[in-house]
């Protein structure tokens, strides 16, 4: 190690801050007071074009403890490296069943790089590959990795995996066949940077920092029973979610998703169209639906008296709801029409909120026009007479009609499905969908994955799928870590309540592998608080056979 080209630590995690990504070290520890998990960050640098450069203190910390190489009992074995961080991740791809997935369309050698570079993404928080050789070389991989994982080598992986397009339709059909009768499908997409305009795909959008940047579009299909993600598919970044319907089904069909799942959508979804498509492939479906759509208001002012009788009140939720059925017509090219339940709830505590806060705005607006600081362009003018003058001359004059048109329907919202089911019911199995929301958040947040930085088609394809794997092995571990379980007679909380899951990673890495050259291996000392968490999670396989490891 050189001043000029330090090694980046171990333990050190890459947290992007707008375009620039600074190296930390996290501290965990449980505070017994708060009775919850806290995290400390220390910032020791940042990395500019892939390499680690200190700042000034850790610098300076570096000089000090900069001592002569002396030898420890750690060189008395071929290999001393941490355990419990990656054979928590790759058991958990074991168990739920993604491993073997994995083997079966990419052969073993594959599928133990895939599910690897998986895990050094969730730790290292990173989608770069270039660190992946020193991570190998200190932390416990399955036993099947091949031996050549050179820089080279991974890059060659990533342009395999990303042009096989078949290889991942299986992959798909296989993560499909494991799904329960019972379980409920959400579709829905974001978009993410590129750094590359040469990608197919990649289209000029709103970014969220506002502004506009190169992006892709990344749908996802998630259940929300299994907890893990099921099939992805990227799109051009200017394409709106309402037009991928199509897709969507036919990739449905292909990949052998059973037709008695119910899928769910956002109201970005929502379209006469799509409604007639999803009918029409005999799909069970639950939509979203604003309520600006003709046929949901004519079935609010249909029905309009049933939101104020309290025998329409849906228990636990402060709402009232009622359901009707609603013809959708045919169109020129298909005029068959369908017939679909639509289910309107109103909440006055809402529409108290919306409407104060509507009233709010207007105010405001006309004080900003009068003193001459309001946008000519402003989308409240359409509450208002046309205005014969600009900002800062005359006072606006309100349409009222336009603003009762706008308050009247303040504290509704609507679902719309092929079934016909309790309000409740519907509500509740629509609101579980928050979970592909988090689904993204663990792509974009714990696998690093905000930014594209392949040059071409198929390695975007290859980190893409690499970052689906990431994303199953964290929702699966999330999903077993909030639930409670039972060992023996005894029975204990969901892990949720005590870690998070990177604290966990960081509280399980103390376990380590040793191995000797003649083909002993062992694990070092692991606690019972340790061996417990791995038997609450089911993965506890691993410690009993630590030879599935090198």
């Amino acid at each position: 190690m050189t001043d000029h080209n330090p090694i980046l630590p171990e333990d050190a995690r890459i947290v992007r801050i707008k375009d620039t990504e600074y190296v930390a070290i996290h501290k965990y520890w449980w505070d017994k007071e708060k009775k919850r998990g806290q995290q400390k960050r220390r910032y020791i640098g940042k990395l500019v074009d892939g390499k680690f450069v200190p700042n000034a203190a850790y610098a300076a910390e570096l000089k000090l403890t900069r001592v002569k190489k002396t030898t420890d009992k750690r060189q008395k074995f071929d290999h001393d490296k941490t355990f419990g961080t990656t054979a928590l991740l790759t058991q958990a791809a074991e168990t739920s069943g993604l491993t073997d997935d994995l083997k079966k369309v990419y052969g073993e050698g594959k599928a133990a790089m895939m599910v690897s570079l998986a895990a050094y993404q969730i730790i290292k928080n990173t989608t770069s590959q270039h660190r992946f050789k020193i991570f190998s070389d200190t932390n416990a991989l399955p036993a099947g990795l091949p031996d050549n994982i050179e820089s080279q080598r991974l890059s060659e992986l990533s342009q395999d995996i990303g042009s096989d397009t078949a290889s991942l339709n299986r992959l798909f059909a296989l993560r499909a066949k494991r799904l329960p009768e019972t379980e409920y499908l959400s579709f829905d997409s974001t978009r993410i940077a590129s750094e590359s305009r040469s990608l197919t795909d990649v289209r000029k959008g709103i970014s969220k920092r506002g502004g506009y940047e190169n992006q892709i579009g990344l749908a996802l299909l998630y259940g929300h029973n299994s907890g893990v993600p099921l099939m992805f598919r990227r799109f051009a970044g200017n394409v709106p979610d309402i037009v991928t319907m199509h897709d969507l089904l036919t990739r449905w069909e292909n990949i052998g998703v059973s037709k008695k799942i119910i899928s769910i959508f956002d109201r970005g979804y929502c379209s006469r169209e799509n409604l007639r498509l999803l009918c029409k492939n005999k799909h069970h479906f639950i939509m979203a639906a604003k309520t600006d759509h003709s046929f949901i208001r004519d079935a609010i002012e249909d029905n309009l008296p049933a939101f104020w009788d309290m025998t329409n009140n849906v228990r636990g939720h402060n709402l009232t709801a009622v359901q009707t059925q609603v013809t959708i017509p045919g169109t020129k090219e298909d005029p068959k029409s369908c017939s679909v339940w639509v289910y309107i709830y109103y909440s006055l505590a809402v529409a108290n909120n919306e409407q104060d806060k509507f009233l709010s705005d207007l105010v405001t607006f006309e004080e900003d026009w009068i003193n001459g600081l309001a946008s000519p362009d402003s989308k409240l003018l359409r509450f208002y007479e046309t205005p014969d003058s600009e900002p800062g001359k005359k006072p606006l004059i309100r349409n009222n009609d336009a603003v009762n048109e706008k308050v009247r329907y303040m504290g509704f919202f609507s679902m719309i499905s092929d079934r016909k089911l309790e309000s409740k019911e519907i509500l509740e199995i629509y609101r579980t969908r928050d979970c592909i929301e988090k689904c993204f958040g663990v792509i974009k947040t714990d696998v690093g994955f905000t930014t594209t930085r392949g040059h071409s088609d198929v390695s975007v394809n290859g980190r893409l799928l690499l970052a689906f794997i990431a994303a199953t092995i964290v929702s699966w571990l999330i999903k077993a870590m909030s639930v409670e379980v039972k060992i023996g007679k005894k029975s204990y909380a969901p892990l949720l309540d005590e870690y998070s899951l990177m604290e966990l990673l960081e509280d399980v890495g103390q376990i380590r592998f040793y191995s000797s050259s003649t083909g002993k291996v062992w694990l070092g000392e692991i606690l019972g608080r340790h061996r417990l968490v791995f038997e609450r999670l089911g993965l506890e396989n691993c410690l009993l056979n630590p030879a599935m490891y090198k």
